[in-house]
């Protein structure tokens, strides 16, 4: 080999080992690692872009549509106030879940799998893949009216952990916030209340509001009034609570609907990924 070929190789190596020709070497411009770079089954690194996998925690963007093409759901706060469906104090910000843990329904995991950050797609998902079949089995009827007992002996012990510092020698009326009752007998085991409610009161029960219709010596009798279309907690004879669906008020009783609101549609999604998690 000519010397002249023997020093240039030596002048190349001393100039990258002192950094001299580091600038010269590295590309005009380098993607973003949480963008671009994904580690392969051997251990190394792609150069692809990062496509979502099973067991990948994303974040997506997304508008849900109803067979009729309205905007039922969003998690963009202007689409939200564009179709008049915003709702104040709720915050508009990425659903963010983890693929494959079940916890968003089955065909927006299967809808996120390959895709990439930036893209989006518009994807129509079944019944089967969403809220499931409408069944019949889950509508009940309940009756509007009911009573409640005028007068109430309560178990002492009871009375004073609901009212502890009630004076019994100076006061014979005690307000449930809904209505008063009155005072009739105190003994060391129980106290005896007179519920008297003004007719027509409006009475909230943690779920619609009832409405007292008629009071007598024995009972009171309260009436159901839900607004149709309205979802509320029901709880059964048990006290199990349900989220349950008005569908019809009569005069005498409630049709309620136990199926997800969505049950039995076909559902219209725009999905946007905002974000892999790895």
């Amino acid at each position: 080999m000519e010397k002249h070929v023997i020093y240039a190789a030596v002048i190349l190596t001393a100039l990258v080992a002192t950094g001299v020709l580091f600038v010269y070497l590295q590309p005009h411009s380098s993607p973003s690692i949480s963008e671009y770079v994904s580690t392969n089954a051997s251990g190394g690194y792609s150069q692809e872009p990062a496509v979502v996998v099973n067991g990948d925690t994303v974040q997506i963007d997304y508008t849900l549509f109803t067979e009729d093409g309205s905007v039922y759901d969003t998690s963009i706060e202007s689409v939200a106030r564009a179709s008049g469906i915003y709702k104040e104090g709720l915050t508009y910000k990425p659903l963010s879940f983890k693929v494959g843990a079940g916890s968003v329904i089955k065909g927006i995991e299967k809808a996120v799998l390959g895709m990439r950050v930036g893209e989006e797609k518009n994807v129509s998902i079944p019944p089967e893949d969403a809220y499931g079949e409408y069944n019949t089995s889950l509508l009940a009827v309940m009756p509007r009216f009911y009573t409640v007992e005028r007068i109430e002996v309560v178990p002492l012990r009871d009375f004073l952990t609901a009212f502890p510092d009630f004076d019994f020698s100076a006061n014979k009326t005690i307000s449930f916030g809904s209505w008063d009752a009155e005072l009739l007998a105190v003994s060391n085991e129980s106290v005896t209340l007179r519920h008297n409610p003004e007719l027509n009161a409006s009475i909230p029960t943690g779920s619609w509001i009832d409405t007292v219709v008629d009071v007598n010596d024995s009972y009171i009798t309260l009436r159901h009034d839900p607004v149709v279309g309205r979802q509320y907690i029901v709880r059964d004879v048990e006290g199990k609570p349900s989220v349950a669906t008005v569908r019809d008020v009569k005069d005498d009783y409630l049709l309620l609907d136990y199926n997800p609101p969505l049950a039995g549609q076909t559902l219209n999604f725009t999905i946007k990924l905002v974000n892999i998690i790895r």
